[in-house]
């Protein structure tokens, strides 16, 4: 057996769902940059949601003491700098899993019609269809890689206004 599973977006998927205006706070694990001079060891993938300064900003003001981080100059880090060199470059990353948790299941399309999802896997093309009734398709997305049909849903999602306003950014 040859297991190839993608856990999560890949970075530049996950660079995508932000262009799209998707919030990094709703992704449940994130792409940590290490300052490593080994390209494989670049990136670490952390099975937590990213750090943000909405999320630290009392541990920004704590980041100013203690000195640990210097310019190459010897003068001290700014708590916003210390924050920048070991964050600022952090990409988001969302699971299979979160994402089906942020698309509706289903969608009011007219008084009284519902589209409903159908999600599935035939012959290693993965699909996603909005229909009525089960038979008239208001929309669909299929690729080989379900990141990519999952972000192609969420793109349309967003353009037809039916993506959760609370999952974006304002």
């Amino acid at each position: 057996m040859n297991f190839k599973s993608q856990i999560c977006t890949s970075r530049e998927q996950s660079q995508k769902l932000l262009e799209l205006g998707l919030k990094p706070e709703t992704a449940d694990m994130n792409y940590h940059h290490k300052n490593s001079r080994v390209p494989a060891l670049e990136w670490e993938l952390q099975p937590h949601r990213p750090t943000t300064k909405k999320t630290t900003s009392m541990r920004i003001e704590r980041l100013n003491y203690g000195g640990l981080y210097k310019h190459k100059d010897g003068t001290l880090m700014s708590g916003e700098e210390v924050f920048e060199h070991i964050w600022g470059k952090d990409i988001p990353a969302w699971s299979l899993a979160r994402l089906l948790e942020m698309i509706p299941m289903y969608l009011d399309v007219n008084i009284g019609m519902v589209a409903d999802i159908e999600f599935f896997n035939d012959r290693g093309i993965f699909k996603i269809l909005y229909t009525v009734h089960g038979y008239a398709t208001i929309f669909g997305a299929e690729s080989d890689n379900v990141y990519e049909t999952m972000i192609k849903t969420i793109e349309w999602l967003i353009k037809s206004c039916y993506f959760t306003k609370e999952y974006l950014e304002v």
